[in-house]
Parts: structure tokens; sequence; C-alpha cells
């Protein structure tokens, strides 16, 4: 941000303290910066109690550029550099981001810097000492104070503790910074999360990258195989992918009963402890030695989250940061969340709403193949959808024991139980799925004449499993 200083629109007396205290140190007036106590205290220890009484009437001085908020004594005034435009020409090439100026007029004034300074040294080797107080940023750099009572005052016991209240008070604010991001959304794979808006989404395969670079993104899709990495050097991108059920890895087939840990180590036989641990979406996830990627599981499939870059790029801290922002935005999409519909390698997954009522009709056990008795099956027979893909999927399952043309089977009605239960097996693995109570009573009391609407969910389909007798192709009914 460029910034002006105002100069002229400060008292005279305001204007010579500021000149004197903050650019001092560059004319090296009378050796102040090289004999000034040497101090780096953000930990103040203050009792709470103190500070309280202390405090009750101070002002709050709260900084949205830099993220953080202190309190100050009502007697000082600011010259906050927030809405100014510095000429950058006007100033020492090292010099770097004025904050605000802190003075308090009286018998002895009192004046105190704040600065930005992206790096500690640069601001040593510019004052040629320790400031009073540095505190590092929660991204990158420092934001330094300097307090004096003037060249020809020394620093009171007074001042001294009236500072380090004041630095007691400093804390930063918590911003989200992904408010204004884009929402990637993949039901398919049942999640969603959020990126900059400057960056580009691509899916490849079963895998999702986000590139920081819009340009990169585009050279990644026309390029086929190594060419991309050949070409460039200095691309970043972080990407979402993972090992579904029945994947055949050197770590063995993965399969819901898999532990991420073991699985890591067998996939690299070594360096596999683990680094860190974290939360994403409400599963335990992990880090791996010194590698950029987490694993969590996601039903029975291992989902990962890495970050990767080119040979030449250099910002490897503000993408850690953005890398850090994505985790705590993934967000799994609860199954009746998704809309019904269809994906190329998947089939028909979702949820979808029926307008229609309860058939149950007698099925001799040779007509589901190998059972232990008769059953009564009950059906829905629909007269109106919300999602017409219902239909594709009827016309794709013509054969299927468990659909007719417009019916759904939900499973086998129980009457001494006063149940209709079902077995369903999707990408979760096996599911028992029971209708009764109230929900139950609606369906049954349901006819041509009196429809009902019911809200149905079908998981993304597992492979190879055969269909138990009281199977439904569908879960989570609902009678709305």
């Amino acid at each position: 941000m460029k910034k002006e200083f105002l100069l002229a629109s400060m008292p005279k007396m305001v204007l010579a303290i500021v000149l004197i205290v903050c650019v001092g140190a560059v004319m090296g007036l009378m050796g102040y910066a090289l004999v000034k106590k040497q101090t780096r205290v953000p930990e103040i220890k203050i009792p709470d109690k103190v500070i309280e009484d202390k405090i009750v009437n101070w002002q709050t001085y709260q900084n949205e550029e830099f993220g953080f908020e202190m309190k100050y004594p009502e007697k000082y005034k600011i010259y906050d550099y927030a809405d100014k435009i510095i000429d950058k020409s006007s100033t020492i090439k090292e010099y770097s981001n004025p904050i605000a100026n802190f003075t308090k007029e009286g018998q002895q004034d009192v004046t105190a810097c704040m600065e930005y300074w992206e790096t500690r040294e640069g601001y040593l080797d510019f004052h040629g000492s320790e400031p009073d107080f540095i505190i590092e940023t929660n991204k990158s750099g420092y934001i330094v104070i300097d307090y004096s009572p003037g060249i020809n005052y020394p620093v009171s016991s007074e001042l001294k503790k009236e500072w380090e209240t004041v630095i007691s008070t400093f804390k930063f604010i918590e911003k989200d910074e992904t408010v204004d991001w884009r929402t990637y959304r993949n039901e398919e794979f049942g999640f969603e999360v959020k990126y900059s808006k400057e960056w580009k989404a691509i899916e490849e395969d079963r895998s999702i990258l986000f590139f920081d670079n819009p340009f990169y993104a585009n050279e990644y899709e026309l390029s086929e195989g190594p060419e991309f990495e050949n070409k460039y050097r200095d691309y970043a991108f972080i990407v979402i992918s993972g090992y579904p059920e029945g994947t055949q890895t050197s770590a063995g087939t993965v399969t819901k009963d898999t532990e991420i840990k073991d699985f890591v180590c067998k996939l690299y036989s070594k360096d596999c402890f683990i680094s860190k641990e974290m939360m994403i979406g409400g599963q335990k996830a992990y880090m791996f030695s010194h590698r950029t990627t987490v694993y969590f599981k996601q039903n029975n499939d291992i989902r990962t989250i890495s970050m990767q870059s080119g040979s030449e790029y250099t910002d490897h801290k503000k993408l850690t940061v953005t890398f850090d922002q994505i985790l705590s935005s993934f967000k799994f999409i609860e199954e009746d969340e998704t809309a019904f519909q269809e994906k190329d390698k998947v089939g028909f997954f979702g949820t979808l709403t029926l307008t229609g009522y309860l058939d149950i009709k007698e099925w001799v056990c040779e007509e589901v193949g190998v059972c232990d008795e008769t059953v009564d099956y009950a059906s829905f027979v629909f007269e109106e959808t919300d999602n017409d893909l219902i239909y594709d999927f009827l016309d794709g399952s013509k054969g299927n024991s468990f659909v007719r043309d417009k019916s759904i089977g939900i499973g086998c009605y129980d009457k001494d139980k006063n149940i209709i239960h079902s077995m369903n097996l999707g990408d979760s693995g096996r599911v028992e799925n029971i209708i009764s109570g109230e929900d139950l009573n609606k369906l049954l009391d349901s006819d041509k004449d009196n429809l009902v609407k019911l809200k149905l969910t079908k998981p993304v389909p597992a492979l190879g499993m055969g269909a138990p007798t009281c199977y439904s192709h569908f879960r989570l009914f609902e009678v709305l």
C-alpha cells in the first residue's frame, strides 16, 4: 500500500518530536540509538487485576491491514498512516512501512513509533540497535515499537511500565481471509473446499488440482505426460486425490479396514512417523515425516491433500499458509446434501424426492435367489419426481429384481415388528435401513388417491457384491 506523510497537518511541536525520534537514528543524533536499552518483550507478565484497573479508561487502537489491536492511555494522540500515502522516493531505501505514531504532550513529551519491517535484520541494520518491542506477525514480517520521552530526557520507570502494559494488551485479530474465496464442490467424491478466487481449479481423473496461477493451470491442461514439468519450474498447486477402496498399491489393497499409518509406512517403507495430527471435516488426519501430504479416511477411501511446486518456486511460506487455509475449509458433503446425478465410471447416486404410494407384494423365495423364506416386499410406486434422471436409472436397470417401471424397491415389510427393513451396499459398506413409526404409518396409509412424498438417497454403488434378499438400491428414507 502506498502511503504519504501528511506532515503539514500535524502540530509543529508533535512534528518536531516525530521527526527527531523516528528518523533520528538515521541521522545519528547524539548516538541515542546506540545506547537505548535493548529489549524484546512481547511476553510481558502483568497481573490481570492490575491491567484491568489501569486500562479501564484506555482507548483501543485497531489496525486491519496488519491484523492487530491494542489498548493505549487516553492522553495519547494517534497519527495513523493507514489512510496516508508514503512517497517511497523520499524515504531511505531500507526503510519499511510506518504504521502509527503515538504522542503525548505534557511536562515530558513522549512519542512512540510503530513500524512494520519485513525482516528483523533490516531493522537492526537501519537503526543499529534492538527496538524496545518487536513482535513477529502471524504471516511474515515484524511489528516494532520504539518509545521515547525526547532526546534530552531519560526513560523513566513509569514510562517503561506504561508501555509494557500497552504491549501486554497487544493481540492479533482473527480474520477469515477465505470469506470471499470460491467454493469447489464435488458431489461424486462427497466434499467441498474453498480456494482463492485468484487460483484456478482443474479436474484430472480422480484428482482436483488448484493452481496459484491460471496460466500454469491452462498450460497443464494442454500438456501431455512430463511435458509440463520439463517446460516450467516456478509453478505451484495443491492437489486433492487419494486411493479409493479396492485400489491396488505396493502397500496392499485399500479396504474399509485399512489403517492410514500402516498404509503409509508400507507405501514408503521408511520415514513414516506421524509429524502432525489434525482434524479435517471432522475426521482425524495425519502428516508423516517431512512430507507435505495429509492423509485421512473418507468412508472406505483414503483421501490425500498435498502441495507441490516446481524446482524454481520460491514463495513456499505463502503456499503453506494457503495450504492450511484450504485444509481448514474442507467439508464432507452428507449423502442427503447431494443431488441425484450420474457420473462416468461411478453411475447414479444422490438424493431425490418421489411422490407416490406404497405397494407390498409377496415375493416367493425362488424369485430373488438364495433365501430362507418368502417375504413381503415393499416398493414405492411414484407418479411425480423432482429429478427426471430417475427414469434414466430405471431404464438402465431393467431386469433388476428391485426396481420396476416407475417403482423403487425399499425393502421387506415385517408386519409383526411393524417395520420395513432393507440392506444396502455402497461406498460406505453394508448398511441396514429401517422405516418405522410415523413414516411407516404414512406409507401404509398411502394409495393412488392418497399420495405421499418420499425422500430417498442412492449411495455411490459398490462393485462386485451380491444383493441380499431384502435389498434396496436406496437408503435414508424420509416421508415428507
